[in-house]
């Protein structure tokens, strides 16, 4: 009848010892998941910073393309502006209005196109042009019809 103690035994140790095996992989699984874990943080902060780093370029980049978008308008606004303020300068210029006078303007370049009687008219379709305030430069097309 030893045999079956000795049986009880090995088995209430082989328990014992698993038991213990069981308890230090715990240890051993918690130090693990602990790493794990300050692993995942620091890797989700990375990520997060990237992310972030991504998002601020993208946005420079898209406040960027809207202040170029906002020039184009606005040169295209002030070309307009001052298209009218040439015409309206011609028309009410003694002895000009009559005219068909084409004008083109680009960023303060002031174009005349078109036909006159005499070389004084466009002599002074020019000089009326060039003293409309945001005119930079005027470039004379008009042609002196015979």
């Amino acid at each position: 009848m030893q045999t079956p103690n000795r049986t009880r035994l090995a088995l209430v140790a082989s328990a014992a010892a698993l038991t213990l095996l069981a308890a230090c992989s715990r240890e051993s699984d918690d130090a693990t998941v602990g790493q794990r874990i300050d692993q995942g943080i620091a890797t989700t902060e990375q990520r997060t910073e990237q992310a972030a780093n991504t998002a601020e370029r993208k946005m420079e980049q898209a406040g960027d393309a809207i202040e170029r978008g906002g020039e184009k308008v606005a040169s295209a606004t002030g070309d307009a502006s001052l298209t009218a303020k040439v015409k309206t300068a011609l028309i009410t210029a003694p002895d000009l209005g009559s005219l068909k006078i084409d004008v083109d303007s680009n960023d303060g370049v002031v174009t005349l196109n078109g036909e006159v009687k005499t070389a004084d008219e466009k002599a002074r379709a020019e000089r009326v042009v060039a003293t409309v305030t945001g005119v930079t430069s005027v470039v004379n097309n008009l042609v002196v019809s015979s």
